[in-house]
């Protein structure tokens, strides 16, 4: 979420007119916080940089010239400024008594610098520059515990973690993605003022064509970070830019618009760094018994919020064979003999179910893919008549990878 640009200038000082040209620095950016960064010269030949802002939050700009022929600058490049969103302070200690009184600056402008030519030569300058949110603080300085961005007592699984090999490297380094489906609720992980919002795009899809069609919220928080929410559905927010949210608030809905292979939730936390960059941190959540957690890719975690209903969780991966082993479900008479399936988080349940007057025997037979049973690939079972029993328990290898299973099975009466 920054903005990032480039300019080359060529300034005659024998009065030619400039050469100006503007290309885009980096594509990858989500949300502009809206500073731009002109300049103007005087007639004693200095080129002086604003910088023009208006915002609810403060934005910071780094600012750096790969060329500079014949000009000095009044400061050290490359340099970060930090750009306040009161419009009484947009000025700069220091430099007001240099600018000249003749001066005609727009309104609210805050001058920065200034570049001052050698006399009698030609000029040229380079300069490249981001507007990124916030100013730059020590992420190891932080250390926030969050709530997961859903319901509480609702749990979801983590399906690609720090260090993602689809989409979180770079500035996403740190992101999680959760499988909310389109249209489950979003949670604001922490309090804050909401500083940006996207909810126009209906266009998604996993190619880098539509990395800037993501639909998203953007939350600062006190500290200098920001939660970053993402791939909300089209008209998805319920919250508005400059409100305020409470750690826990419905803030939207999870969608698939942007570059995303299907639908569901990207969270991460960001801080502004030193470069101008927005970069993705390190983050630790409240678990059920308010311990801390470290997520990992392919666990499922449960949401617990600040003033939620206890509630009993149920987790696919502790479950065992002991907690079936007396497992018999009556069930309504139907014709034949049929298997039933039931997906605990990345666990699968399978059972058997008789729906007939007389008792069966039935031979089950799995094929499978990165799965492991509990019972093995071939099981029997005597099934009572008009009875549903338990078969196996179905848990991938890698949770990071696609798992799928393959079931048949043949059945007979028993005398």
């Amino acid at each position: 979420m920054t903005k990032e640009k480039y300019r080359a200038f060529s300034i005659f000082i024998l009065f030619l007119l400039p050469i100006f040209l503007v290309l885009p620095w980096n594509l990858a950016a989500q949300a502009d916080p809206g500073g731009n960064l002109e300049y103007i010269q005087h007639s004693d030949g200095r080129i002086f940089f604003y910088a023009q802002y208006q915002g609810i939050i403060p934005v910071y700009l780094w600012v750096e010239f790969p060329q500079l022929q014949n000009l000095s600058p009044s400061i050290p490049f490359p340099q970060g400024f930090y750009i306040p969103p009161d419009e009484a302070q947009q000025q700069m200690q220091g430099l007001q008594e240099e600018i000249p009184p003749d001066l005609t600056l727009p309104p609210d402008s805050m001058v920065l610098f200034y570049l001052e030519p050698r006399p009698n030569t030609s000029t040229r300058f380079q300069i490249q520059y981001r507007f990124t949110w916030g100013r730059p603080i020590d992420p190891n300085a932080l250390d926030h515990v969050y709530v997961f961005p859903f319901p509480h007592g609702e749990k979801y699984r983590i399906t690609q973690g720090f260090n993602g090999a689809f989409t979180h490297f770079l500035e996403n380094r740190y992101a999680l993605d959760f499988n909310l489906d389109t249209g489950d609720p979003i949670h604001a992980a922490r309090e804050g003022v909401v500083v940006a919002v996207k909810q126009d795009s209906n266009r998604g899809g996993p190619s880098t064509a539509y990395a800037r069609d993501g639909n998203f919220i953007l939350i600062a928080h006190e500290d200098g970070t920001f939660g970053n929410y993402v791939h909300l559905k089209q008209h998805g927010a319920r919250v508005e830019v400059g409100q305020w949210v409470d750690t826990g608030q419905h803030i939207g809905y999870a969608g698939a618009t942007g570059q995303a292979s299907g639908p569901h939730l990207h969270f991460d936390v960001r801080v502004s760094t030193e470069n101008g960059r927005f970069q993705s941190i390190p983050i630790r959540f409240k678990g059920i018994d308010g311990e801390i957690i470290e997520p990992e890719t392919g666990r499922t975690y449960y949401a617990v919020h600040p003033g939620g209903a206890p509630f009993v969780p149920v987790f696919g991966d502790t479950l065992t064979d002991r907690d079936f082993a007396q497992y018999s479900e009556p069930i309504a008479q139907m014709d034949g003999i049929d298997i039933r399936t039931e997906l605990i988080d990345s666990t699968t349940l399978i059972f058997l179910q008789n729906g007939h007057n007389q008792p069966y025997w039935v031979e089950v037979t799995l094929g499978l893919t990165n799965l492991t049973s509990t019972q093995g690939t071939r099981i029997v079972r005597e099934v009572p008549p008009l009875t549903e029993v338990y078969v196996t328990i179905l848990r991938p290898r890698n949770p990071e990878g696609g798992w799928s299973h393959r079931i048949q099975y043949r059945f007979r009466p028993l005398q």
